[in-house]
């Protein structure tokens, strides 16, 4: 399965990415870094990947949320994660990458950790 990323303004500097399929390597990767870097360029610091929709990932898929979290970071803002479903939540545990990118129930508390 193909990634899709929607993307939705939420407020002043702050952007969600919904994100729906697979993040795994290759083009999926590329393509939320890609993302990330346009939201960079555009002065926008602040992001909340929605990952309702994602139904598996792998070490690039992680390494790649990483790394858009410290994209982020350097900017002055940061990442957040709302909707990670238990399969891909293991992943997160597991490999302790939910001490790096804060993960929320909703979008609202994403934006309120913000």
């Amino acid at each position: 399965m193909i990634l899709t990323i929607a993307q939705k303004e939420l407020g002043s500097n702050v952007v969600a990415l919904e994100l729906a399929g697979i993040i795994t390597l290759g083009r999926s990767c590329s393509d939320i870094e890609w993302q990330v870097d346009k939201l960079v360029e555009k002065g926008i610091s602040k992001a909340i990947f929605d990952l309702t929709k994602v139904t598996r990932i792998d070490s690039a898929g992680l390494g790649t949320i990483v790394m858009s979290c410290g994209k982020l970071k350097k900017a002055g803002g940061n990442l957040r994660l709302v909707g990670v479903q238990d399969n891909v939540r293991s992943v997160f545990t597991m490999t302790q990458v939910d001490k790096v990118v804060g993960m929320f129930d909703s979008t609202e508390a994403a934006l309120a950790g913000f």
